[in-house]
């Protein structure tokens, strides 16, 4: 199955519903998406500064990141940190 990772903007237009989101979708369906974990810091971000509360941040900010973290030994095999055999 071929991976897309999406950038942030991508995913806050997708998260906010935002009309632009939908020329994207075509080219999402059948495929892994996966953000990078500087997208991850990003959403925090803007939740902080959009003053989400924890309750609003515990669920909905890990039901989309969780799943979706790329993996860096999944895609470079010969660079892996100490202990990820």
């Amino acid at each position: 199955m071929e991976t897309l990772v999406l950038d942030t903007n991508i995913v806050s237009y997708l998260m906010n519903g935002h009309t632009i989101a939908s020329h994207y979708l075509p080219h999402l369906y059948g495929k892994e998406i996966a953000i990078s974990f500087m997208t991850v810091g990003e959403l925090f971000e803007g939740a902080f500064r959009a003053h989400w509360n924890k309750a609003r941040i515990a669920r909905d900010l890990p039901p989309l990141i969780e799943p979706s973290i790329m993996r860096v030994s999944r895609y470079c095999p010969k660079v892996k940190p100490p202990g990820w055999g």
